[in-house]
């Protein structure tokens, strides 16, 4: 399979070709629609294979027991086991801060936080993590979108709205595209810029109509339109 040589960046037209990407993202895109139906055990799966992929394709260039507390780390996360996998990451973010698995943790350790409800340390971790320039599309989206949640929580939609078109901009998968190309309107929208909220709700109903999303795009816009003709 070619790749891009490059910073182990894979260009858009790869992404584009790449089976396993496109059958990455038809069984995401599953899971999201049966996501009462599927079980957890099946999630974990998907997602360790998800980062296995972007993992072996980096091109780390890092020790093996780098590599493989890696692994451990992110499959102990997905498990529900944040204690010891916290700790892992804690570890590799201190001595592999140059490898790709060490920047990789600084994010995961900002999600962990998030989950925790301590958005600044999230926040903080997130900024460490996109700052290291890890060239990991996949997780750099998520942290933009995560910023754009800790900034919705802190009363600042604009900046939620620019993070959230950051996402949308670097996400590698439709299905993520939609998701926060749908968050930036309801940012625009929190923001009273119902103009622009309804630009990308129309844009979202042009390009994702089969998105599991796609019914409460259509319920925001019909709310918004209302707003704006009872004033």
């Amino acid at each position: 399979m070619k790749r891009s040589t490059m910073r182990g960046k894979v260009t858009k037209e790869e992404l584009r070709k790449d089976p396993i990407l496109e059958f990455i993202t038809k069984v995401m895109n599953y899971v999201v629609r049966n996501r009462e139906k599927v079980l957890w055990g099946v999630v974990i799966i998907i997602a360790a294979f998800v980062a296995g992929y972007f993992f072996f394709s980096s091109g780390s260039g890092a020790p093996p027991q780098v590599k493989l507390s890696y692994i451990q780390a992110v499959s102990l996360y997905m498990s529900g086991d944040t204690t010891n996998s916290v700790e892992i990451f804690r570890n590799l973010a201190q001595t592999a801060s140059s490898k790709i698995e060490g920047k990789r943790s600084l994010y995961y350790l900002g999600d962990f936080y998030l989950r925790q409800g301590n958005i600044e340390e999230a926040e903080r971790y997130y900024q460490r993590f996109l700052k290291s320039k890890p060239h990991d599309p996949l997780l750099e989206s998520g942290a933009y979108a995560a910023l754009g949640s800790i900034a919705l929580s802190k009363g600042d939609p604009q900046k939620a709205l620019q993070d959230y078109l950051r996402a949308e901009e670097l996400a590698p998968f439709e299905s993520q595209k939609a998701l926060y190309l749908y968050k930036a309107a309801l940012a625009a929208e929190a923001a009273g810029d119902y103009k622009k909220a309804l630009d990308f709700l129309e844009e979202f109903e042009q390009k994702y109509k089969d998105h599991p999303l796609y019914g409460d795009v259509r319920g925001e816009m019909k709310f918004i339109k209302g707003a704006v003709s009872a004033r």
